[in-house]
C-alpha cells in the first residue's frame, strides 16, 4: 500500500492567512470553523488564559490590546517579543506565527480528519533573507512539534 502525501500550501499573511491544496487542476481553499477562507493572522489570550487565534483574537485587540497581537509577522527575525499581560506570556513572532499555522492545520483536520504532514509555506516579503531564514525554520518546527487538535 502506498501512502499518500497530499502536501498543502500556506499563505501566512501578515493580516490573514489560509491554506489550501490543489485538487486535480483546481485550488481548494480550506475553511475555518467559522466557514471562512481565511483566518485573521492574530492572537489572544481570552480571561480563561485560552489561547485563541482568528477573527475573535482580530476583534479583541481594539478591546484589550494588552492581551492580544497582530501584525506580528513584520517582526519576524527580529528581538521583539510580545508581552501578554493577562497570562504572563512572553511570546516571539515566529512562536505567534506557529500559532497561526496549527490554526490553520486544524481546520483542515476538523474538516477532513485528514493530519498534515506537509506544506508550502509563502516566504514573507517583507523580510530579507537573513532574516528570514532562521525564524521560518523555528516557526516551522513550532508549529509540526504540536499536533494539530
Amino acid at each position: 500500500m502506498k501512502l499518500e502525501i497530499r502536501p498543502k500550501g500556506i499563505d501566512l499573511g501578515t493580516t490573514n492567512s489560509e491554506i489550501a491544496e490543489l485538487r486535480g487542476s483546481s485550488v481548494y481553499v480550506f475553511r475555518n470553523a467559522e466557514g471562512v477562507e481565511y483566518t485573521p493572522s492574530a492572537v489572544y489570550f481570552n480571561k480563561a488564559n485560552s489561547l485563541v487565534v482568528g477573527r475573535e483574537a482580530k476583534d479583541r485587540y481594539e478591546l484589550d490590546p494588552d492581551n492580544a497581537a497582530i501584525e506580528f509577522k513584520r517582526d519576524m527575525g527580529s528581538e521583539t517579543e510580545f508581552h501578554f499581560v493577562r497570562s504572563g506570556q512572553r511570546m516571539r513572532p515566529e512562536d505567534l506565527s506557529a500559532e497561526v499555522l496549527k490554526s490553520l492545520c486544524g481546520d483542515v483536520q476538523r474538516s477532513t480528519g485528514e493530519i498534515v504532514t506537509a506544506a508550502v509555506i509563502t516566504v514573507p516579503p517583507i523580510l530579507t533573507c537573513r532574516r528570514t531564514r532562521r525564524p521560518s525554520r523555528r516557526r516551522n518546527w513550532l508549529a509540526s512539534s504540536t499536533p494539530c487538535s
